[in-house]
């Protein structure tokens, strides 16, 4: 048999970085997309639905008292820790 067609007929062993994810996902069971929200860049609504978790902005050095608020309120909406 050629070398090609033995290369294909063998089965394809995945990278290892694929590896890595299927065990942390065999033991923990799921991923935290997390995001850093509240201060003051407008991307809260296009990234809330991607995420899992926030933090958001105590205001100390970006953020006010209504991009926190708006934020919580966009993670309540969306289900977001």
């Amino acid at each position: 048999m050629p070398p090609a067609a033995a290369e294909s007929s063998a089965p394809k062993q995945p990278n290892r970085a694929f590896r890595s994810l299927v065990n942390v996902l065999s033991v923990a069971g799921s991923i935290d997309f997390n995001s850093d929200l509240g201060e003051g860049a407008g991307t809260e609504m296009a990234l809330m639905p991607l995420i899992t978790s926030a933090n958001i902005a105590c205001g100390g050095h970006a953020g006010n008292e209504n991009t926190m608020r708006t934020t919580i309120e966009l993670a309540m909406k969306n289900k977001v820790a």
